[in-house]
């Protein structure tokens, strides 16, 4: 195993700054905080964008992958009107289960239609 974050880093800060297509760019400020910069950009978006994230990192010295699931807002309610909530964390706690299955090596080796057809062949996977 590597050096952790903390180790090569120390009281550093994440600084991501998201550029929209000739707007104002937009900076998140967070601490470093986590075993790796997976960990730190859950973090932020945990924190600054509060939206549940999770993501997966994986390189070697050809290549570098990376998997980010995020939970974005919407209806709380289904097309019969009724809430949508339980169903919405099951789905949620499905998707992030079947993404943790996957092992760094097999992460590299596959393309990103691959992958989402891997994890998820049972489910209408569209990618964009």
């Amino acid at each position: 195993m590597g050096v952790s974050l903390a180790e090569s880093c120390g009281e550093g800060h994440l600084v991501l700054t998201i550029e929209r297509g000739g707007g104002e760019p937009y900076q998140g400020i967070v601490p470093l905080t986590g075993a790796g910069i997976g960990e730190a950009l859950e973090h932020y978006f945990a924190t600054s964008e509060q939206l549940p994230t999770r993501l997966w990192l994986a390189a070697n010295d050809q290549r570098a992958a990376g998997l980010l699931l995020q939970r974005l807002p919407g209806e709380e309610r289904g097309a019969r009107g009724e809430a949508r909530g339980e169903e919405q964390e099951d789905d949620w706690h499905r998707v992030g289960l079947l993404a943790a299955t996957i092992k760094p090596g097999e992460f590299l080796g596959l393309t990103a239609l691959d992958l989402l057809h891997w994890l998820y062949h049972e489910d209408d996977v569209r990618l964009f």
